[in-house]
């Protein structure tokens, strides 16, 4: 076994990585904002028959391309239903593609060098990248910015490959825009800016002015035209040209300047970051910080270090100075943060102080470990746990306990390894091992905590014809991909609810059903009264409860 990981370290990281989630892949529910809300835009535009222009729940909807609401539509199509492991593929596949690219990037980096780079170097970068907060997150839900974020690694990867020479150039250069594109086409501008600009600043950095006709010329504009009016042409015929103009002008005029969502200060991603290389952001951000401040004599940076620190400033100050910010627009940047790492260590060597990160990060772990066993262990000495159990009644499983075993199990072990013989590679992969075993661990109490995730065990007790309203539900229209129909949504309202309800008498087989969170129930004392004077049937599963009337 020990021969096969050092003959072929790479698939066995990834195949290890596809074992430890397997579980969680096949069995969680949607969540019920962005999950559900996409699997309704794609059931609508087949029903309708539309390619280009969607709507949700009738209401256009031009926040994004085309291309992953076809390839769930396309999914929805072969399996006949919205299936969570073939979904969630849309996003494992890409990460699985960009940690491979990215291994593949850091060999020709070290080759650059007249180095190799060893299995174990390897083993740690990838599982660090699969174990980063929201490269690890995005990977087994369903959104569409791993796919975005792969398209642009792809174009970068193709641009280094034209510029180092390396394989068919003519190649690599037409397929640059072609890259370029389909990172648009999955999600939106940010898949064609990035790429662009990380490139003008790569050539300006490395003295390399006159070659940006040779990668940003004829060739690539009017390939990104072509492809661009084709898409275009056909948003037009279908949705018209408001909707045209939603998508074009007003999303991204809107998203840049003046957000009508998500708004955020200059200084945001300054503090997301730590969120988005969590539990490593003690060890990367300070080794990214002297790779970029910090330059000796004789210790000049590979064209490959040059491209990934040129792609992580460009990328976090164009994002910084748009409108509209989310943690998850940071993602196209993580792995070039992971895997600058292993380049810097490599041009410097590995420093005293870069181990006391990495002791920081290990005691992290360790804290983290004892005290989810102690708490779980003594629960009377909390009084937030009774809360918790109460509410979340799955946080006393014994897998979960399990889990925070494994965390601490992880922590000791890359302690101890670090110490006898300061392996930093071996420590970071007990690290990773340990997140994602722990994942594993807690993945076989999912049917446990689906109800808490989304809406699928409590849409799976409302019957076919029954009317159905929502009371104090996030985004309960996405239930409909569920139950095949519109639901009446009241948001908070209990007194439209109640003057709509009041004069309905049930009859036979109870037609109309209320879901609504629980807890709400006791705080409002008329819809406590309606429901005991019809003397209703209910049903509860994890925080909500459906009415029958």
């Amino acid at each position: 076994m020990r021969n096969i990981i050092k003959k072929h370290p790479l698939a066995s990281t990834l195949i290890f990585v596809t074992l430890c989630l397997l579980p969680l892949m096949t069995s969680r529910d949607f969540t019920p904002m962005n999950e559900l809300r996409y699997l309704g835009i794609a059931d609508e535009a087949l029903q309708k028959g539309e390619i280009f222009a969607f709507t949700s729940h009738g209401t256009p909807y031009a926040d994004k391309p085309p291309l992953y609401l076809w390839l769930v539509m396309l999914l929805k199509t072969i399996f006949g239903k919205h299936c969570i492991f073939p979904l969630t593929l849309l996003s494992f596949i890409p990460s699985l593609i960009m940690v491979a690219v990215m291994d593949k990037w850091l060999r020709l980096g070290a080759a650059e060098k007249g180095k190799t780079v060893d299995p174990l170097t390897r083993i740690s970068a990838a599982l660090m990248l699969f174990t980063s907060g929201m490269f690890f997150g995005t990977c087994i839900f369903l959104r569409m910015d791993p796919m975005m974020a792969m398209f642009i690694m792809l174009s970068l990867f193709s641009f280094y490959k034209a510029y180092k020479g390396i394989g068919n150039v003519k190649l690599q250069k037409t397929m640059f825009p072609i890259w370029l594109f389909l990172a648009l086409f999955t999600k939106g501008p940010i898949g064609l800016l990035m790429p662009l600009i990380s490139v003008l600043c790569f050539l300006i950095v490395r003295h390399q002015s006159k070659e940006i006709k040779e990668y940003l010329g004829l060739r690539t504009f009017a390939i990104l035209a072509g492809l661009c009016l084709i898409w275009l042409a056909g948003v037009y015929i279908e949705g018209g040209a408001d909707y045209l103009y939603n998508l074009t002008i007003h999303q991204t005029m809107g998203r840049a300047f003046n957000a009508f969502a998500h708004k955020k200060p200059f200084y945001f991603y300054f503090v997301a970051i730590f969120v988005n290389l969590l539990p490593y952001f003690l060890i990367l951000i300070p080794i990214i910080i002297e790779a970029l401040f910090k330059k000796k004599e004789g210790q000049d940076r590979t064209d490959a270090e040059a491209m990934f620190l040129c792609t992580i400033c460009c990328t976090f100050l164009m994002l910084s100075s748009f409108s509209s910010k989310l943690p998850i627009y940071l993602l196209p940047i993580v792995p070039f943060l992971v895997y600058c790492v292993p380049l810097e260590v490599m041009r410097r060597g590995w420093g005293k102080w870069m181990g006391t990160c990495l002791v920081a990060t290990i005691f992290i772990f360790i804290l983290i470990g004892s005290g989810g066993i102690f708490v779980m262990k003594h629960p009377g000495h909390f009084g937030f746990m009774e809360t918790l159990s109460k509410e979340y009644p799955f946080i006393n499983s014994q897998l979960i306990l399990y889990g925070f075993m494994i965390i601490l199990a992880a922590g000791i072990l890359a302690l101890a390894t670090f110490i006898s013989n300061k392996s930093t590679q071996k420590s970071i992969i007990y690290l990773a091992s340990g997140i994602l075993l722990f994942v594993y661990s807690c993945s076989f109490e999912i049917k446990l905590i689906n109800p808490y995730i989304g809406y699928g065990a409590i849409c799976k007790e409302i019957p076919e014809t029954t009317e159905v309203s929502a009371l104090f539900m996030s985004r309960p229209e996405n239930m409909s991909v569920y139950l095949n129909r519109e639901i009446t949504n009241y948001d908070k309202d209990v007194n439209s609810f109640l003057s709509s309800e009041q004069q309905y008498h049930a009859r036979e087989g109870k037609n109309k059903a209320l879901i609504i969170t629980t807890t709400r129930i006791g705080q409002y004392p008329e819809l406590s009264r309606f429901i005991k004077e019809k003397g209703l049937a209910d049903i509860s599963e994890g925080p909500y409860t459906v009415i029958f009337y």
